[in-house]
């Protein structure tokens, strides 16, 4: 029985499902809205709409990206054989569905958000996952656009937007990062990434600028007196060093495995950040 779920976990990406869920519960969480009840069902139906969009992009990534896959990542689920492309196209329909379905019993705001992100998100697989920045720029919208929708399902947006500025900087960097690591799969099936374009160096030089960019953002909310020491010392002593670490070992190794591992550092550092914003 668990060989038949496991690849329905596997191919949404758990980790960036749970990140989705959280979005809404963090700007809960630091809103003046904390002690409201009915504000935390309202949260928690935000967290499951925002988590089944960000699985049904990672599915139809998958559908679209079967051919490159088994190039760079033949272990994912499609490419590997472990679940069928009709298989997963009816995954795909459920979830994004299911999400627009269970929006309208928020706002209408937020469910406007959702059926444009679930489009975008479906032409990004379809076509901008394949051109030069502007595929990035489409994952770091859909991904702070969690927080800003969150603030919108109960009226705390003023709260959401330093987090969604925080996650589209460190996303953006990640983002091309990981188009570093795929250079090699992604010149083979024609997708004109920034790194197949410009090379792998002009990508690290931008990837470099961004993290610099984030580095300033991040002293922003600490300097204005909107978040207080805990933001600062937890972003000083464990974010900061994690992206200062990552940003020297990119430049010394660009092999797809080294990348691989560099990215994985940058999920810990993301869990960090969205943890120094809680105790903000």
């Amino acid at each position: 029985m668990m060989h038949r779920i496991t690849p329905y976990l596997t191919i949404i990406r758990p980790l960036n499902a749970l990140i989705s869920f959280l979005s809404p519960m963090l700007i809960l969480v630091i809103s003046d809205a904390s002690e409201d009840e009915v504000a935390w069902g309202i949260a928690l139906l935000s967290g499951i709409v925002a988590a089944f969009v960000c699985a049904g992009a990672n599915v139809i990534n998958d559908i679209f990206d079967l051919e490159i896959d088994r190039i760079n990542k033949p272990h994912r689920v499609i490419a590997s054989g472990a679940m069928s492309l009709m298989a997963a196209r009816r995954y795909y329909v459920f979830l994004t569905g299911s999400a627009v379905i269970l929006s309208t019993w928020i706002n209408w705001a937020v469910f406007g958000i959702v059926v444009f992100s679930v489009l975008l998100l479906y032409y990004y697989s379809v076509y901008l996952k394949r051109t030069p920045i502007w595929g990035n720029l489409t994952v770091c919208f859909f991904t702070s656009v969690n927080f800003l929708a969150g603030g919108m399902a109960f009226d705390q947006t003023e709260h959401a937007w330093y987090p969604a500025l925080f996650t589209f900087l460190f996303q953006f960097g990640r983002e091309l990062l990981k188009d570093v690591e795929d250079i090699e799969g992604d010149r083979v099936g024609g997708a004109n990434t920034f790194p197949v374009l410009y090379g792998v160096r002009a990508s690290l030089l931008i990837v470099t600028l961004s993290f610099i960019i984030l580095s300033i953002a991040m002293y922003w909310p600490y300097h204005t007196g909107f978040y207080g020491k805990w933001y600062a010392l937890i972003v000083l002593s464990g974010l900061m060093p994690l992206i200062v670490a990552v940003t020297f070992m990119m430049w010394r190794d660009t092999s797809a495995l080294k990348i691989r591992r560099l990215n994985q550092l940058l999920k810990l550092a993301m869990f960090i950040g969205l943890f120094a914003i809680y105790n903000g």
